[in-house]
C-alpha cells in the first residue's frame, strides 16, 4: 500500500509496516531463543529484542510492549540463574517488575503510540487474555511462585521485594467481568 498510496494515508502505511516488522522480528527472535541455544545465546538474543523495541518506541511509551519486555527480562533472569549469576539475574527481576507496573499503567489505553516512527499506530488493546487475572497478578502467582528456576533465588530479599512491589498492581480478578461475559457467549 505504501506504493500506491500518497499523504497521510502513505505515511500511515509506512507506519503499519515498520510496527509489523518490528512484531515479527521480535517474535522470530522469540521462537529461535526456544530452540537449543546456550543461556548466554538466550540472554544475547532477548537482549536485542529489548533493542529493537528501545529503537522503535525511541521515547520509551511502549504501550502493549511493557508486557513483552517484562517478558524477556523474566526469560533473561531464568537464564541468568542456571548461570549462577545471580546479580544479573535480580537485576532483571528488578526490570521486569518495572515493565509490568508501567504495563498495568497503560492496559486500558488504546490512544496512538508517541515515538515518531509509530506515532499513528494505536497501543493494541491488552486484555486479550484467557484468565481473569492480569499479567501482573499471572507473573507473581504463575511465574516467581511456581517455576522451580527461582527455588534458588526466592528466600533472597531482592525476590522478595520483587514480589512486594507488584503485589500492589497485581489483580486476581481485573478481567473478570469480561472473562465471565467471553464464558457465557460460548
Amino acid at each position: 500500500m505504501p506504493c500506491v498510496t500518497r499523504g497521510e494515508e502513505k505515511i500511515l502505511h509506512i507506519m503499519r509496516e515498520i510496527f509489523y516488522t518490528c512484531e515479527c522480528l521480535t517474535g522470530a527472535i522469540t521462537d529461535l531463543a526456544e530452540q537449543d541455544f546456550s543461556e548466554e545465546q538466550r540472554i544475547s538474543m532477548f537482549e536485542k529484542a529489548i533493542q529493537i523495541l528501545e529503537i522503535i518506541f525511541d521515547d520509551g511509551n511502549f504501550g502493549f510492549y511493557n508486557h513483552r519486555i517484562a517478558n524477556y527480562y523474566e526469560i533473561t533472569a531464568r537464564n541468568y540463574i542456571l548461570l549462577n549469576d545471580y546479580d544479573k539475574a535480580f537485576e532483571c527481576l528488578e526490570k521486569a517488575a518495572d515493565y509490568y507496573i508501567a504495563y498495568e499503567a497503560c492496559a486500558d489505553d488504546e490512544t496512538e503510540f508517541t515515538a515518531l516512527l509509530v506515532s499513528k499506530i494505536p497501543n493494541p488493546p491488552s486484555h486479550h487474555h484467557d484468565k481473569p487475572s492480569n499479567m501482573t497478578y499471572d507473573f507473581i502467582h504463575d511465574d516467581l511462585v511456581q517455576k522451580d528456576v527461582y527455588i534458588s533465588i526466592r528466600g533472597h530479599a531482592r525476590f522478595k521485594a520483587v514480589i512486594e512491589k507488584l503485589t500492589p498492581y497485581a489483580k486476581e480478578n481485573q478481567y473478570l467481568s469480561e472473562f465471565s461475559k467471553r464464558c457465557k457467549d460460548k
